[in-house]
C-alpha cells in the first residue's frame, strides 16, 4: 500500500509540474503554494465525544480558470493519548488528498462589492495512513503498526488579498476514514470492530504564495478598482489655494493648468490659454485644424472659432466637397455618457458650419467616444489629451457608397452586390450575417443596401448565385463603384482594360 501511494504522489507531482511550467503563455499566474496551521476534531467508534489534536497541512493548488482548478494537500495529525494498559503513547495520521477546487468569490463576482473577498470550496479524495508507536499491549509486535485508510474530503476556504502575491484565509473541511481498521490508540476492545468509519473535522488558518511571473493570480482576476481621475466628467466646484494656482501655471500665461488647453505654451486667456491662431490655409485635407475640447464639454472654444469661416469658404468653392467630422473624448467611467459626449463634439461643429452656409447633407458626423483619434502622433504628443474633434474629405462624387459599420467611404474600382432599396434606415444586423453591409443614397431618396466588397466580377457573381440558390435576395444584382460612385458594368470592364493597357 505504501509503495501505491508513493506511485500516485509521485504521478500528481508530474501532472502539476506540467500544469505549473505551462503557465508562461498565459494571462494570469494559475499555480499557488499554501500552508495551514489548526486543530482537527476526531471522533471514533468508541469514543462518546470528539477530541481535538493540532494538524498541519501544506498543499498545492492549480487553477484552470479563475473558478475551477485542483488541489494536493498534505496533512499531518498528532494524536497524543495517555499511557494506560491497552493503548499507545502516540499515534499519527498523514492524509494525502486530490481535490477539486470551485472558487464560489469569482463564480457569484465578489469583485462587485468586495475585491479582496473570495472562497473556495474544495472537494476530493485520497490515503491516509495511521502510524503507531510504543504499543504495550501488543509488545510482541514490531515496534511501528500503520493502518492505512481511503479517505473523503469536503471543505470550505474563505479567503482575504493582502496583496497580488499572498493571501490569508481560515479552513474548514471534514474528513471520512472509509475501511478504518483500528482507532487512533489501537483500543484492544475495538480490534473485533473492523471498517470503523473515523471521522474529523479540520478547523485551520494559514496562508498562500501565488507563484508565478505575471501579474495576478487566477482567484483574483479582477483588481481592486483603483479611483483615477476622469477627464470626461463634469468637475466638481472646489475652493482652490491661489498658491496652488500659482503653482500650476507651467507657462505663465495666467490661466492655470487645469483650465489651460496649451498648458505648455504661451497664450491668452481669450483663446483658454492658447496663442491667437493662425486662421489662413489652403483647402487640403491636411491644412484642416483640429478642435479641442474642454473636460465635458462640446462648446467650440473662442481659439478654434476663427477656422469656421475658412473651413466653410473651402467648401463653398467646391459644391461637391463632403466632410466627415470625428468626435473623440477622454475615457470615463460611463461608456453610454462617453459616446453621446463625442458625437455632440462633432455635432457642434456641424451646426456652426450649417450656419455659415453648408447644406447638412455635405456633413457627416462621426462618435468615435474614448477611441484615441486617429492625427498624427506630433499633433497628439503636443495636445495631450483626446477630447478633440478633427476633419476628413471624402470624395467629391454627389452619391457615395459607405461601409455602414465603420462609417468608412471607399474610393477605387470595385464589385458589390445589391440587395434593396428602402426609403428607411435597416438596421445593421438586419444584414451583416450576410457580409459587409454597404449603403448609398440615391436622387430619388431611397438608401440602397449592398453587401462585401469584391475586385472580381466573376466572384461576385458566384456569391450572388449562392445566394439565390439558398432562396435570399431573388431581386439582387452585381453593380460596380468608381471613385465612390455607382458606374454600369460595361464601364467597369473598359476601366478594367484600360488599366491593363
Amino acid at each position: 500500500m505504501l509503495k501505491f501511494t508513493l506511485s500516485i504522489l509521485f504521478i500528481i507531482s508530474i501532472f502539476l509540474s506540467n500544469f505549473y511550467f505551462s503557465q508562461n503563455g498565459n494571462e494570469l499566474n494559475k499555480f499557488s503554494i499554501e500552508y495551514n496551521l489548526g486543530l482537527v476534531l476526531k471522533k471514533d467508534l468508541n469514543e462518546i465525544s470528539p477530541k481535538a489534536y493540532f494538524v498541519s497541512e501544506f498543499a498545492s493548488r492549480y487553477m484552470f480558470n479563475s473558478a475551477q482548478g485542483i488541489k494536493f494537500d498534505i496533512s499531518f495529525v498528532a494524536l497524543k493519548r495517555d499511557i494506560n494498559y491497552n493503548s499507545l503513547s502516540k499515534s499519527f495520521q498523514n492524509r494525502y488528498s486530490l481535490q477539486y477546487v470551485l472558487d464560489f468569490g469569482r463564480l457569484f463576482h465578489f469583485e462587485r462589492f468586495a475585491p479582496d473577498i473570495s472562497g473556495l470550496l474544495h472537494i476530493g479524495g485520497g490515503i491516509s495512513t495511521l502510524k503507531f508507536k510504543e504499543s504495550l499491549y501488543f509488545k510482541s509486535w514490531k515496534h511501528n503498526f500503520t493502518d492505512e485508510t481511503i479517505n473523503l474530503v469536503l471543505g470550505l476556504t474563505p479567503q482575504y488579498r493582502l496583496t497580488d502575491r499572498f493571501e490569508i484565509h481560515t479552513d474548514l473541511t471534514f474528513v471520512g476514514n472509509l475501511f478504518q481498521e483500528f482507532n487512533q490508540d489501537l483500543n484492544f476492545k475495538d480490534l473485533s470492530s473492523k471498517s470503523v468509519f473515523g471521522r474529523m473535522i479540520n478547523f485551520s488558518f494559514g496562508a498562500a504564495y501565488y507563484v508565478g511571473k505575471k501579474e495576478k493570480h487566477c482567484d483574483w482576476k479582477y483588481k481592486k478598482r483603483r479611483v483615477e481621475p476622469v477627464r470626461d466628467s463634469v468637475p466638481e466646484t472646489k475652493t482652490i489655494d491661489p498658491i496652488i494656482v500659482a503653482n500650476y501655471d507651467n507657462d505663465n500665461d495666467g490661466v492655470m493648468d487645469s483650465l489651460d488647453i496649451c498648458p505648455e505654451e504661451f497664450g491668452l486667456l481669450a483663446f483658454d490659454g492658447c496663442p491667437k491662431p493662425e486662421t489662413i490655409f489652403d483647402c487640403s485635407m491636411n491644412a484642416y485644424p483640429i478642435f479641442q475640447f474642454k473636460g465635458a464639454r462640446s462648446e467650440i472654444l473662442e481659439a478654434d472659432k476663427p477656422f469656421l469661416d475658412s473651413i466653410a469658404n473651402c467648401f463653398i468653392q467646391d459644391k461637391q466637397k463632403k466632410m466627415v467630422i470625428y468626435g473623440h473624448s477622454d475615457k470615463s467611467n460611463e461608456p453610454l455618457y462617453t459616446q453621446e459626449l463625442s458625437v455632440s463634439r462633432a455635432n457642434s461643429i456641424k451646426k456652426e458650419l450649417v450656419k455659415r452656409g453648408i447644406s447638412e447633407d455635405r456633413i457627416f458626423v462621426v462618435g468615435e467616444g474614448s477611441k484615441k483619434a486617429l492625427i498624427s502622433e506630433k499633433d497628439f504628443a503636443l495636445i495631450k489629451h483626446n477630447r478633440v474633434a478633427f476633419f476628413k474629405t471624402i470624395s467629391n462624387n454627389q452619391f457615395d457608397i459607405q461601409v455602414l459599420q465603420t462609417g468608412e467611404y471607399l474610393q477605387g474600382l470595385f464589385y458589390t452586390i445589391q440587395i434593396g432599396a428602402f426609403k428607411k434606415v435597416i438596421i445593421n444586423n438586419k444584414f451583416g450575417k450576410f457580409g459587409e453591409v454597404l449603403i448609398a443614397k440615391s436622387t430619388d431618396g431611397f438608401i440602397k443596401y449592398s453587401i462585401d466588397i469584391f475586385q472580381d466580377y466573376e466572384i461576385a457573381v458566384t456569391k450572388l448565385n449562392t445566394l439565390k440558390k439558398n432562396g435570399l435576395f431573388s431581386d439582387a444584382f452585381v453593380t460596380a463603384y468608381y471613385l465612390g460612385e455607382k458606374i454600369t458594368l460595361k464601364q467597369a470592364q473598359e476601366l478594367k482594360l484600360k488599366n491593363k493597357e
